[in-house]
């Protein structure tokens, strides 16, 4: 595994670790969906990064993914 995709995994290995997320997610998913539209938006649109964007992708995420 390559260094920033690890280190973009370690959040969501805790977040597993805690019961956030369930045990059989899918991280290395949960990583495109999460990081792949800030890298868009930084890299394509050129637009900024605020604190509600990514909060909001990852309550969206978090909605989406809730342990049973």
């Amino acid at each position: 595994m390559r260094g920033q995709h690890a280190r973009d995994r370690l959040p969501l290995e805790r977040a597993v670790a805690r019961g956030e997320l369930p045990s059989d997610v899918d991280l290395d998913s949960a990583v495109e969906q999460l990081v792949g539209p800030i890298h868009y938006r930084v890299l394509v649109t050129g637009a900024p990064v605020p604190p509600e964007f990514t909060d909001g992708l990852v309550e969206r995420y978090l909605r989406e993914h809730q342990p049973e």
